[in-house]
């Protein structure tokens, strides 16, 4: 069986440690699904003490390790903590830090490959998820209560590549989506009690970070809307997004009819977002950063105004900067392959302009009802044209009905348009300077409803602007005879007139003024 290259949720009882002070580690690793039997037992014999139904087992001696992506021999591969401390024994004994694992799991040049895993490898990586999730799941559940896990009305999962700009579009994605609020995983593993993990050597598991994210997405805060930077890292990751989306959406099912909860409850609105862009640009821009911080800081040492930022291995050195973009493309990109065809996938390709960048995103992030709105909502509205449809339809139905004025109410539309010479036009060139006219009319003409859409539509094609308003007047026609005895006075006589009012707004020219 593949070993696949992640964090596992369980290794089995043939661990061994060797000594408190250290987190090296000899491990052989099966899937969790191919650990736990049906008797809650483990394939060593050992047994496993569970207080939740079925499968869904809590695994109290949680030890995670991750694979490294370096070659070691053709056959073997090691397996490294990237905060444990370092073990003296390690340097003369590859074994105390070693996993052997089939080679199968790697591609030629010695790096993990998702599409080398084949059903039987992909199958086991979502069993192992559904299971490591539905643990995470109860474990929230349970501390937080089932009707405070209000989710945001939308959750844009965002990765990137090293250097793709990613912090500097995220900006443009929350104002184009009415996001206010953003949080970044690696800032929630920077808490007090994850940093005393990582001084002890322990490695931040896959159960830790999505266990992390999900408590911290139901913060009300983040109620309207969130971007969560720089998750998924794993394949196991990602589809606990997909398992996370299925419980949304069980919540907001099961509360929906609910006078208060369903407010609270909302149906899931994940989208994705990666930005990509080739390997040796992604280099070029990290060396970049770096060339920019290290004249910055020298200016800071100079003069002493200002802070010295700091400036990491991949800013200046092109190996670890080739090697952080792999780990982007193997492990983060690599992710996402797993579950982008579920979700609104946005891929941004982030080698070009800043322009270019920023047009692209915009057009991959506008408004579309069908994702945004509930099927419900969306199956009532359908049927009416957006307004995108109509202004490209518009100067060809313009132009039709035009036409057809012409040739089927032709004295009708002369009468039109010498009307508007003769009542209109002359008013429109006085308020020329102003861009505005306001032509009020109770020329009986326009009782006639194809007259009045004769008015509008030549006024359009001539490139007038015109919002027409129709109200009814009361105006005085007589005044009868005071009749003696009358306290009410003398009767006056009105008749109701209809008003059209024409608001006409067009391009004001500009004036040149001798200052």
């Amino acid at each position: 069986m593949s070993i696949l290259s992640r964090t596992f949720p369980y290794t089995s009882k043939l661990t061994t440690v060797s000594s408190s002070s250290t987190t090296a580690v000899a491990t052989v690793i099966r899937p969790l699904s191919t650990l736990i039997t049906k008797n809650n037992t483990l394939g060593n014999g050992s047994s496993v003490h569970s207080t939740l139904p079925s499968n869904n087992i809590r695994l109290s001696n949680y030890t995670p390790v991750r694979y490294n992506h370096e070659k070691s021999s053709p056959h073997l591969h090691t397996v490294h903590s990237h905060h444990a401390k370092t073990n003296p024994a390690a340097a003369t004994n590859p074994a105390a830090t070693s996993t052997t694992t089939p080679a199968a799991a790697h591609g030629p040049d010695g790096h993990h490959h998702d599409g080398e895993l084949g059903a039987k490898g992909q199958e086991d990586i979502i069993k192992d998820a559904k299971i490591l999730f539905e643990i995470i799941w109860k474990d929230v559940v349970a501390s937080k209560g089932v009707t405070n896990m209000n989710f945001p009305a939308q959750i844009v999962w965002m990765t990137g590549a090293p250097g793709a700009g990613k912090g500097t579009m995220a900006s443009l994605v929350m104002k184009e989506r009415d996001i206010t609020q953003a949080f970044e995983v690696s800032s929630l593993l920077n808490s007090p009690a994850f940093r005393e993990l990582k001084q002890q050597g322990v490695l931040i598991s896959d159960r830790d970070v999505i266990q992390a994210v999900i408590v911290e997405l139901i913060k009300p805060e983040y109620m309207h809307g969130v971007i969560v930077d720089g998750f998924p890292r794993t394949t196991l990751q990602a589809h606990c997004i997909r398992f996370l989306r299925d419980k949304i959406q069980e919540l907001w099912t099961e509360y929906r009819s609910h006078p208060e909860l369903r407010k609270v409850m909302r149906r899931p609105n994940f989208s994705i977002a990666c930005f990509y862009c080739s390997e040796e640009e992604s280099i070029k821009r990290q060396l970049q950063r770096g060339h920019e911080l290290s004249r910055l800081n020298r200016m800071v040492n100079e003069t002493g105004v200002g802070n010295v930022a700091d400036v990491r291995a991949t800013d200046v050195s092109p190996e670890a900067a080739r090697k952080r973009y792999r780990i982007f493309k193997e492990e983060v990109y690599g992710s996402l392959q797993a579950i982008k065809d579920q979700f609104l996938f946005h891929f941004i390709n982030a080698d070009g302009t800043p322009e270019q960048v920023k047009k692209q995103l915009l057009e991959e992030f506008a408004y579309q009802s069908s994702v945004d709105l509930s099927e419900e909502a969306f199956d009532m509205i359908r049927n009416v044209d957006p307004a995108s449809i109509i202004i490209k339809q518009a100067r060809t139905f313009l132009c039709t009905r035009l036409n057809s004025y012409a040739t089927d109410y032709k004295d009708l539309f002369s009468t039109v348009v010498n009307m508007l010479n003769s009542e209109f036009m002359h008013i429109i060139k006085r308020q020329s300077l102003a861009g505005k006219a306001i032509i009020r009319s109770n020329n009986p003409l326009l009782e006639n409803g194809i007259a009045v859409n004769m008015v509008l539509d030549i006024l359009a094609e001539r490139g007038y602007t015109t919002v027409l308003d129709v109200v009814r007047e009361r105006v005085p026609i007589k005044v009868d005879p005071t009749v003696i005895g009358d306290v009410n006075g003398p009767r006056i006589v009105v008749r109701t007139e209809k008003i059209f009012i024409f608001n006409i707004e067009f391009p004001k020219p500009e004036i040149r003024r001798n200052q």
